[in-house]
């Protein structure tokens, strides 16, 4: 009978034998993926927006020159542009609003404030972004 275990590098496996509680050994072989380092001074990102899905979504801001490789807005991205970001990620990833999250992650403010000043009229750099977020 075959097993498969999924591990993380480094992690500790103990496992006992069902029927006669004996340890077992456990010989783990496979390919091991790094995963980018998604730090920045302040903190991590957070971890509804490091899922494999905002990953993706960080992947074509990052190519479209919105964020840096850190996950960090550009000059590209106006404080406009980041809370019409943050509506899209909580649309996609269904966030309960995430604008205290982005605020803290980003170091700004008043993202929330931003996007009621923008939703009925948004910039035209957020076609772009509609388009990003597949909406």
């Amino acid at each position: 009978m075959g097993i498969t275990v999924n591990a993380q590098a480094g992690s500790i496996i103990n496992n006992y034998d069902i029927h006669d509680n004996e340890v077992v050994n456990v010989g783990i072989s496979g390919e091991v993926h790094e995963t980018p380092e998604i730090h920045k001074e302040e903190g991590e990102l957070p971890y509804e927006l490091g899922t494999p899905k905002a990953m993706r979504y960080w992947k074509r801001l990052r190519d479209g020159g919105w964020v840096d490789e850190h996950w960090q807005r550009t000059k590209q991205m106006s404080l406009s542009t980041a809370a019409y970001t943050v509506y899209c990620f909580a649309g996609v990833l269904n966030l309960d609003g995430g604008w205290a999250m982005f605020e803290k992650f980003w170091g700004c403010k008043n993202l929330q404030q931003e996007y009621h000043k923008i939703q009925y009229r948004p910039p035209k750099k957020c076609e772009k972004l509609k388009i990003i977020f597949d909406l």
